[in-house]
């Protein structure tokens, strides 16, 4: 038996009823709020903040493209000054790293007496002398003319823990002895190689943060792939007038 079939006033009814169904649905612009931009190219540097225009293609021999706009937030980075009392007490990764590309300055002045101890910093202590008259430059030890103190540079980048030689000492008597101790102890030690081992991977262009970005670029690759095959497919469902089934 046939299926009897509709009227054309039967069928004009539904396709009006399906059609105003559909102007009733939500379009999908209004899920993504736009983001209004003042720049006049597609790369622009603002006040403290990177604005990158992305263009991805939706697919092959489609002229439509989907724009993106990436935010990303640069914090101030501020030079510091060479002697190592006007250094902040929070000293920033980036400061760090310019720190260690200029490395510490040993001064060689008349420096000043002290009337009180009767003595005063000599350049001598740059210099450790061994046992068998062998000299070895202490290439962390900085006098601070602002303060006439000296300091442990690869100390004070790295160390923690307080220690004279991280806040400034200006105790010159015995000074020979107290260096002796600082520079073999196992806290110094570990401060001058974490000194070296920065600077060698700057020298080398292989620090931490290189690594880190290379992983969060490759990251980044990743997720844009999976992006553009989500659109890939809505595109071909919303193409056949296909509906978004799943299941859970």
């Amino acid at each position: 038996i046939m299926k009897p079939s509709k009227s054309g006033a039967t069928k004009r009814k539904e396709a009006a009823a399906t059609k105003d169904a559909i102007s009733k649905l939500p379009k999908v612009t209004s899920f993504f709020t736009p983001i209004p931009s003042n720049c006049t190219s597609n790369e622009k540097i603002c006040s403290n903040e990177v604005v990158i225009h992305e263009q991805l293609d939706i697919a092959n021999n489609q002229p439509n493209t989907i724009e993106k706009l990436y935010t990303l937030p640069l914090p101030p980075f501020s030079s510091v000054a060479c002697d190592l009392a006007s250094w902040p007490e929070q000293i920033s990764d980036a400061q760090r790293c310019d720190l260690v590309k200029r490395g510490p300055q040993q001064v060689d002045i008349d420096f000043p007496y002290n009337i009180a101890a009767r003595r005063r910093f000599s350049t001598v202590h740059y210099k450790l002398v061994m046992n068998n008259g062998e000299t070895v430059p202490r290439s962390w030890l900085v006098y601070s003319v602002k303060s006439d103190k000296i300091f442990c540079f690869c100390c004070k980048l790295f160390e923690t823990n307080e220690s004279p030689f991280c806040s400034g000492t200006s105790t010159w008597e015995g000074l020979s002895k107290k260096l002796k101790d600082h520079e073999t102890g196992t806290s110094h030690q570990k401060c001058f190689r974490q000194w070296m081992q920065l600077k060698e991977g700057i020298n080398n262009d292989s620090s931490i943060d290189k690594q880190e970005m290379q992983l969060f670029l490759k990251e980044r690759q990743f997720w844009r792939d999976v992006l553009e095959r989500l659109i890939d497919i809505i595109k071909f469902l919303s193409e056949r007038n296909l509906a978004f089934r799943g299941s859970d």
